[in-house]
């Protein structure tokens, strides 16, 4: 073991330089390679996903975009047209810089499905679909996504 930390850590996204960030109930930490704690904000997370210089974190809607000293830079409210995010369950980056979001959505009928969007760092949605619809900035139409019963996100 090179080092250890007694974080509440839930998340963790290597910084690009040797070191990572860790995000936990309390607060979200940049460490060094070493160890060494670099900052400490008080911004609580479950997820966190880096692309470039900014990373997104985030326990609910809005996710919140930080610098890599710790500063909220910008906020990310993704759209789910006629839907609500009722829990995110994974953020991951795309190679091009924006992020996908996996959660349950729901339509007000009383079921969660799973759900799926493309966010930029600049808060824009985009794409976004789950089983009864796919939104690219206007029209809907139908999909055959897999409901949250049968599909499994790795």
């Amino acid at each position: 073991m090179l080092w250890q930390t007694t974080n509440d850590t839930r998340a963790l996204a290597l910084d690009g330089t040797g070191g990572l960030f860790a995000v936990g109930f309390l607060s979200t930490i940049r460490y060094s390679g070493d160890g060494t704690v670099l900052w400490k904000t008080n911004f609580s997370a479950s997820l966190i996903a880096r692309a470039g210089d900014r990373s997104v974190i985030s326990d609910g809607i809005p996710l919140v975009v930080i610098d890599r000293d710790g500063n909220a830079t910008g906020a990310i409210a993704p759209g789910c047209p006629d839907c609500q995010w009722t829990k995110l369950l994974a953020l991951k980056p795309f190679p091009d810089g924006q992020f996908l979001l996996a959660g349950l959505v729901n339509q007000g009928r009383g079921t969660d499905e799973l759900g799926l969007a493309k966010l930029s760092l600049e808060g824009q949605t985009t794409w976004m679909i789950h089983r009864a619809s796919r939104w690219r900035g206007g029209a809907m139409t139908r999909s055959g996504l897999p409901s949250v019963q049968t599909a499994r996100l790795m």
